[in-house]
């Protein structure tokens, strides 16, 4: 994939994340949540500080073909008992534990405020 190809996959996916937050935040202006440009430093998506009072997180996003956690976020649906969301626990050597879930779930827990 060329890298210009590869930005704008990484780009519409900061724009998505801006757009759902914009969608589900109640009281915040467009001009509170915003995409940042490919290559700057800091995160992808830049809150306001009325934004971030809102919603204190701070959002890296990466859009790639393939990652392993999908396969382990398929063996957690394949055994999932009825009205249940999966949800992996993933620990690398010597880092914290992080908890993986889809999107649109974790946007909808966080936004209601």
């Amino acid at each position: 994939m060329k890298p210009a190809s590869a930005k704008n996959k990484g780009r519409l996916l900061q724009q998505w994340v801006r757009d759902s937050l914009l969608s589900r935040l109640k009281g915040v202006e467009p001009d509170d949540i915003k995409s940042t440009p490919m290559g700057v430093n800091g995160p992808d998506v830049m809150l306001s500080p009325a934004a971030r009072r809102k919603w204190p997180w701070t959002v890296e996003c990466k859009s790639r073909a393939a990652f392993s956690v999908y396969s382990i976020m398929d063996q957690a649906e394949s055994s999932m008992p009825p009205n249940t969301r999966p949800v992996v626990i993933l620990k690398g050597n010597r880092k914290k534990p992080l908890a993986l879930v889809y999107a649109e779930h974790f946007l909808d827990i966080t936004c209601q405020k």
